[in-house]
């Protein structure tokens, strides 16, 4: 076959375009038809020697008429192997066609599957949602703000002294006698703030003691963890499955972020306040109950929400305090120090807590004030 009837035979059947299994094949039925040529020909020329060997000697037709009658023979043969060869390409050709086709459809398909999978797969939020990263930091900074203002000792109010000094004993803060009343309600005041954030990141506990439509759901969604997790130990567990536990928490935290403690008078909601407020007389009097009372609903139901976006994450974020005589941890902390400095610290008190997750990523850094190692 020439060069350019090569060439034309490798268009004509996309040979370079062949995967490498396929030109395997197409070379092992190349080399069969090759050696039945072959065998072919060499038939061919022993019974053409045998008979012209008979014909000449038997003085018959002459040798020139015996080759032509012969050649023309073969030529004919051969025309048509090749007609039966161009029939096998086309049918090979054919059913390339159709294989191609066909796993043009699986990877498509497959795709698709991988598509639908990666999304059944990925726990996280997008963007879009109430509960994203972005609007999870915000709603953190708001609530430092907020505790800070409920939290603030004024000038107008009481300080229980003998109270307050237990508490700051038990953070171990450390109380001057000459100290300035100034800088004890401001120190009383940070200590009070951390009291009032345990009291609602706990809360969850004080919720399963009411009977309220939130509290079923909480309920619920633990034995339905619980049934799934039993069932999943009697079955064989592949990637989609292993995801609904993290669904099933996911969509009751979100459900209750969403609509739940909407209620002026939810009965948690005031049982919280009433709990918040109780702790914070025994170390202050305010001088407008009323107003306290009200901030403290506000300041419930906004932390609330806020702690129950934090378990929709995945994974759920940890809050994690610092207490006195802890290292300095500069990437989960902020202070007025200098890097060089750290070693030489240690905290002197915790106002807020580091939020952060398993992944590395952090939602909000503490705020500690710090002192000497030596102190």
């Amino acid at each position: 076959m020439s060069a350019t009837k090569n060439d034309n035979f490798m268009q004509q059947t996309n040979y370079t375009k062949v995967p490498l299994e396929e030109k395997f094949c197409l070379f092992e039925w190349f080399e069969n038809k090759c050696r039945d040529l072959l065998n072919f020909l060499i038939k061919w020329i022993i019974l053409t020697s045998v008979r012209i060997y008979n014909e000449y000697k038997l003085g018959g037709a002459s040798q020139n008429d015996l080759l032509r009658e012969l050649l023309n023979e073969v030529f004919e043969d051969l025309e048509k192997k090749i007609e039966s060869f161009k029939r096998e390409n086309e049918n090979l050709t054919k059913s390339l066609n159709n294989l191609k086709r066909k796993l043009n459809e699986s990877n498509l398909k497959a795709s698709r599957l991988q598509a639908s999978l990666g999304s059944a797969l990925n726990v996280r939020w997008g963007d879009d949602t109430f509960y994203n990263t972005n609007k999870i930091t915000k709603d953190i900074n708001q609530l430092q703000h907020i505790i800070y203002e409920f939290t603030q000792v004024d000038s107008t109010d009481k300080i229980n002294n003998d109270s307050a000094n237990k508490l700051l004993s038990k953070f171990k803060c450390k109380v001057d006698k000459d100290i300035k009343e100034e800088d004890l309600r401001s120190l009383l005041s940070s200590v009070l703030q951390r009291v009032a954030l345990e009291i609602i990141f706990d809360a969850e506990k004080e919720l399963k003691r009411l009977k309220c439509l939130e509290r079923c759901i909480l309920y619920h969604t633990n034995k339905l963890v619980h049934h799934t997790t039993d069932i999943f130990k009697t079955s064989i567990i592949d990637n989609v499955t292993s995801v609904a536990l993290t669904r099933i928490r996911q969509q009751c935290y979100a459900t209750l972020v969403s609509q739940g403690f909407e209620k002026p008078d939810h009965p948690f909601i005031k049982r919280l306040a009433g709990k918040l407020l109780s702790e914070m007389a025994k170390h202050r009097k305010v001088s407008d109950a009323k107003a306290k009372e009200s901030e403290a609903i506000n300041l419930i139901r906004f932390a609330i929400k806020l702690r129950f976006s934090l378990n929709v994450k995945e994974p759920i974020p940890i809050i994690k305090w610092y207490n006195h005589g802890d290292s300095i941890e500069a990437h989960f902390m902020e202070g007025p120090w200098e890097k060089r400095d750290a070693y030489n610290l240690m905290v002197e008190r915790c106002d807020f807590p580091v939020i952060f997750n398993g992944d590395g990523q952090i939602f909000s850094k503490a705020t500690v004030v710090v002192c000497n190692a030596n102190f």
